[in-house]
């Protein structure tokens, strides 16, 4: 009895994760639960809990993204998830997905498309199956890879689409145009689309999920049991995907928006002494930077001090106009003069909300990184001006890392 409870007692493993708060450090813990509500894990023997308001990511310390381009077909659902499978067959309207670990049973009218081949090393042929795949059309498409000689005895490579009806999918398609059907091998095609009038109602995003394999789930629900994560995704495709095929919950999908990842109504820059040159290119050189610094690299407000992935360089004297998404309450920030031109950078940063105020403040070579946190809960309109100071502007960049929106 004794040795059989020590057996048992040895198969239970903590599944160890890294924990990545909206604001404050990572750390890292072992699993308890994860739900709609609340994450709960260990340190040490205490238990933490955070609400997923207050999450950015949770990654799981053995989880690894593949090496290689997945080689197998890529199915597309309607809500923008996608999974790397091994195989995609469907019989009377039900489709059945094998991934590694992970068996998947859905209908056809959750699946916007399958991509049976790889465009890793393709490009070109990546934004064709995009075009053909998200346009506009009034029914199913099978698509196939073309191939042509050109007068000058190259050879060119493009995909071409036949309209008509999707039927089975077994080791070929079963396809209706012109009153006829026709069976096509899985191999001689690049994919297919499914045409749907009308789309499923679609959940509120909770998280994003990434699996080890690669695939991308937009989740609305989320339980922990068993050492396994069951989800739903945002329009009900379910699955059950075992701790070691996890690699991320990403929770910023929903709780957070990165103000690079914004396009702006609009963006001034003014010179600070007129120039002869031409004033459109002497504005693109000078434009704001995104997720990177002035001078290519990782974004940073102090020369000894960590790197940030995201966020904004702006020189002055630029104007940047957002209009906020809704349900988002804070704008924060870590800013400060670029540490590689610290010796000369002078400027004054105001920020307006709509047409009230919200924060002005001069920075210069020896100014203390600020850290921003604003009420934006009634805004509409961000405006961010990075305005000259009393010196010359050569050395003017002003980096916002982790400029962000959040709940």
């Amino acid at each position: 009895m004794l040795a059989a409870w020590l057996v048992a007692l040895a198969t239970i493993s903590a599944v160890e994760i890294e924990v990545t708060p909206l604001t404050g450090d990572a750390e890292t813990g072992e699993l308890v639960s994860v739900d709609g509500e609340k994450l709960v894990y260990s340190v040490g023997g205490e238990s933490k809990e955070i609400p997923v308001a207050g999450l950015r990511t949770v990654r799981f310390s053995g989880g690894r993204l593949p090496e290689k381009p997945h080689s197998g077909p890529t199915i597309q659902f309607v809500d923008g998830s996608f999974v790397r499978a091994d195989s995609y067959r469907t019989k009377g309207g039900a489709a059945t997905i094998k991934c590694p670990s992970i068996d998947v049973a859905t209908t056809t009218k959750h699946v916007t498309a399958v991509l049976l081949k790889s465009h890793a090393e393709t490009p070109k042929l990546a934004a064709e199956w995009r075009k053909l795949v998200g346009g506009e059309r009034a029914g199913d498409i099978v698509v196939r890879r073309r191939t042509r000689s050109s007068d000058d005895g190259g050879v060119t490579v493009a995909l071409d689409s036949l309209d008509g009806v999707l039927f089975d999918v077994q080791d070929e398609v079963e396809f209706g145009f012109g009153g006829e059907r026709r069976k096509v091998p899985l191999n001689k095609l690049e994919g297919f689309a499914y045409f749907h009038p009308s789309r499923l109602p679609q959940r509120q995003t909770l998280c994003r999920v990434t699996d080890t394999n690669g695939s991308v789930w937009h989740v609305s629900a989320i339980a922990w049991k068993d050492d396994k994560l069951t989800l739903a995704t945002t329009s009900g495709v379910t699955a059950a995907i075992a701790d070691k095929q996890l690699f991320q919950l990403d929770f910023a999908t929903g709780n957070v928006v990165f103000l690079s990842d914004l396009a702006p109504d609009s963006v001034k820059w003014e010179p600070y002494v007129e120039t002869t040159l031409d004033l459109e290119l002497v504005a693109k050189m000078y434009a704001p930077r995104k997720d990177k610094a002035a001078n290519g690299r990782k974004l940073r407000v102090l020369a000894d001090g960590p790197t940030f992935e995201k966020g904004l360089s702006v020189h002055s004297k630029t104007e940047l106009v957002y209009r906020l998404p809704e349900r988002f309450e804070r704008f924060r920030a870590t800013v400060g003069i670029d540490p590689n031109y610290q010796s000369f950078g002078d400027v004054v940063l105001t920020i307006r909300g709509d047409d009230r105020q919200l924060y002005q403040q001069p920075f210069g070579g020896d100014s203390k990184p600020q850290e921003l946190d604003l009420d934006v809960s009634s805004v509409r309109r961000l405006t961010i001006v990075v305005d000259f100071g009393e010196r010359w502007d050569l050395a003017d960049y002003l980096n916002f890392c982790d400029a962000r929106l959040t709940k």
